[in-house]
């Protein structure tokens, strides 16, 4: 019994070393970066759309090329007003997108960001844009939901247009055919990061995004400016292992200064949405990640003033609208009066330290409206098509810059 009670304390204090050392071995825990998985939808995508941040660049600046298929289907409707007058809307086809994104810490907590977005219209028939072409998403609905056609694209011919139309009620149109390119917005944001707790296990940060959208485009006659406040909580779960809950709020004007003559179609004065995102990361000691990510966000209606009949059939209007007579227009109306949703899914790697290794991303994304619907909850049976589907892939590169001291 004496030499058990004498072997006891020392056993324990063996014990605590122990754990001191595994606790000292536990990889450092950090915020999942989120994929800011935003579509490619027609009423949008011409003007300012706010970032998703988590959490600030570690180490140096990065640049990212984001590349994004969505597919529109959103069939010619028209929106008649009590005088007469009337709106033109139309698209459909596949969306590329491409974003170049290049971020620079500044000092501890500030990030300054620049970036560039470009968009090409196809109409879906090439390989390359196979996984957010018609055919795709029509052999998605037949074999794995039982539903033949729902949208009627097969009706119309499966990816064998492509258009991007809007007519203003002055009648100033503006159209997008298959092969055009176009720039989208020249954004320059700043972000502030602040952190609440940080500790080895706890890690809460609280950041405040401010963004300037100069339009590149006759689609879009604003500059737009944003600000996004927004918390990220991580936790980590056992050693290696760690789980994100972020959200956002992003809110902008989007007629600040007219400095474009384009279409004034999109009548918007301002917008606000909801971000948010939960991912469940794999963190080694020698920096390797890997997370899995569920992105979900919306944004007000894409129009302001709807008109007092709502959208009709564009013979109406006397419009001969190349999609066969009787084509449903419901997702039409809806992608212009409703707010949009979207959830993606996605995968992010970093196969190294980030400060020396890309990170690569892929994401799927689907439009649902489970808040701003008709009833509370309906998911996809309201979605509006006007990216009915998108797939992306991303690469964040690191650069090893050091602002000049005393910058801010």
């Amino acid at each position: 019994m004496t030499f058990a009670r004498a072997v006891y304390p020392l056993a324990v204090c063996c014990a605590l070393v122990g754990a001191a050392r595994a606790r000292a071995q536990d990889p450092e825990l950090t915020h999942a970066r989120t994929v800011d998985a935003r579509p490619t939808e027609p009423l949008r995508m011409f003007g300012l759309r706010m970032p998703f941040k988590t959490a600030e660049l570690s180490e140096g600046g990065s640049f990212t090329l984001d590349y994004h298929l969505g597919n529109t289907w959103n069939p010619t409707t028209a929106v008649l007003y009590p005088d007469h007058r009337y709106r033109l809307y139309e698209a459909d086809g596949v969306i590329r997108q491409l974003t170049l994104r290049y971020a620079q810490p500044l000092a501890p907590g500030w990030e300054l960001e620049f970036a560039l977005t470009s968009y090409m219209l196809v109409d879906g028939s090439s390989p390359a844009d196979a996984i957010a072409s018609d055919r795709f998403i029509e052999w998605t609905h037949a074999w794995l939901v039982a539903q033949n056609d729902p949208f009627q694209r097969k009706l119309n011919g499966l990816d064998s247009r492509a258009s991007i139309m809007l007519r203003d009620l002055d009648g100033q149109t503006e159209q997008l055919k298959a092969g055009d390119a176009i720039p989208g917005t020249f954004d320059v944001g700043l972000t502030r990061y602040f952190d609440v707790v940080k500790r080895d296990d706890w890690l809460v940060t609280a950041s405040l995004n401010a963004v300037v959208g100069f339009p590149l485009n006759r689609f879009n006659e604003y500059l737009a400016v944003g600000l996004t406040p927004g918390a990220v909580v991580t936790r980590r779960i056992w050693r290696w292992f760690s789980a994100t809950l972020a959200v956002a709020v992003p809110t902008q004007v989007d007629q600040v200064l007219r400095v474009n003559p384009g279409t004034g179609f999109i009548d918007r004065t301002a917008s606000v949405g909801y971000r948010g995102m939960f991912a469940l990361t794999a963190t080694t000691n020698g920096g390797v990640r890997i997370s899995a990510e569920i992105e979900v966000q919306g944004t007000s209606p894409a129009m302001a003033n709807h008109g007092q009949s709502g959208a009709v059939d564009p013979a109406q209007v006397g419009y001969a609208s190349p999609y066969v007579e009787g084509t449903g227009l419901e997702r039409s109306g809806n992608s212009m009066r409703m707010a949009a949703e979207y959830m993606a899914l996605a995968v992010v790697v970093t196969p190294g330290h980030p400060s020396r290794v890309p990170t690569m991303s892929i994401v799927f994304q689907e439009d649902w409206k489970p808040f701003t619907g008709s009833r509370l909850m309906r998911g996809f049976h309201e979605s509006d098509n006007a990216q009915d589907w998108g797939v992306g892939l991303r690469l964040e590169w690191p650069i090893d810059f050091v602002p000049p001291q005393g910058l801010m």
